[in-house]
């Protein structure tokens, strides 16, 4: 996961912990775009989910740094526009989701992120 807020990582954390016996995820968090890219570089994650909005690079550049990369990116924000969609799926993204502390909402990113997960795992 890569978000800014790493309140934002400890809720999908702590739902996550709760989803345990339905969905099994690993979670790694970067608090930076760059760091970020080292990371999804090195742990080949299943999965990233990716806030578009980064202090030091913005997700947007974090896609096009990924480009040709086996992971599905899910891209986040607090902002919901058509815009960052747009622009997010045309850079390569698989996915926008607004973000949400919803339970629901919660338990339907949950389900997004392990279907893409075993999506991955078919391709191999």
């Amino acid at each position: 996961m890569v978000d800014n807020h790493e309140s934002h990582y400890d809720c999908i954390r702590d739902f996550a912990d709760i989803m345990e016996d339905e969905i099994d995820l690993d979670c790694e968090y970067a608090s930076t775009g760059k760091e970020a890219l080292r990371k999804i570089a090195s742990w080949d994650p299943s999965v990233v989910l990716l806030d578009v909005f980064m202090p030091d690079i913005n997700g947007y550049e974090i896609l096009d740094g990924c480009e040709g990369g086996t992971a599905p990116i899910i891209v986040t924000s607090n902002t919901s526009t058509e815009d960052i969609r747009d622009c997010a799926l045309a850079r390569g993204a698989t996915a926008y989701i607004q973000k949400s502390n919803n339970p629901d909402d919660m338990e339907r990113l949950f389900y997004i992120l392990a279907e893409l997960s075993d999506l991955k795992e078919i391709k191999h």
